[in-house]
C-alpha cells in the first residue's frame, strides 16, 4: 500500500502529468474555488504527448521487463535523462495543494 505525505509530489512521485494534472487543477478551481492566476502549468508538468513523457515511459518499460547486460547501458543512459527531465519541473506537493485549497489561491511555496 502506498503512503502519501505532505511531501509527496504530483509529477515526481505520483507520475501525474498532462491531461490528468490539468483535470486536478480544474477541480481545484471549479470545486474548491482556488484562484489560479499565478499558476503556470508548464513550470510544473510536461504535456501528455512530449519527448519528456516518452523518455520516462521508455525507462518504465525497461524496469517492467527483466533486462539483460546489453539493456543495462541503455537503462543507465535513460535513467540519467529522466533525472534531468524531473529537474526541469518544479515540484508540487500535496501540502501545496492543501494549502491552496485552504487559502483559496495558488500557493507555490510552503515555507
Amino acid at each position: 500500500m502506498a503512503t502519501y505525505t505532505y511531501d509527496t509530489r504530483l509529477f515526481h512521485d505520483l507520475n501525474l502529468f498532462g491531461e490528468t494534472a490539468e483535470d486536478i487543477f480544474k477541480v481545484l478551481h471549479e470545486v474548491f474555488n482556488v484562484e489560479l492566476n499565478d499558476f503556470i502549468f508548464d513550470e510544473y508538468f510536461p504535456m501528455e504527448i512530449s519527448e519528456d513523457v516518452a523518455c520516462i515511459d521508455n525507462l518504465e518499460m525497461l524496469l517492467f521487463f527483466k533486462f539483460d547486460i546489453f539493456l543495462k547501458n541503455i537503462f543507465k543512459k535513460l535513467a540519467g535523462k529522466v533525472d534531468e527531465i524531473y529537474d526541469k519541473y518544479e515540484p508540487i506537493t500535496l501540502h501545496m495543494v492543501e494549502e491552496s485549497i485552504r487559502k483559496g489561491r495558488w500557493v507555490n511555496f510552503i515555507g
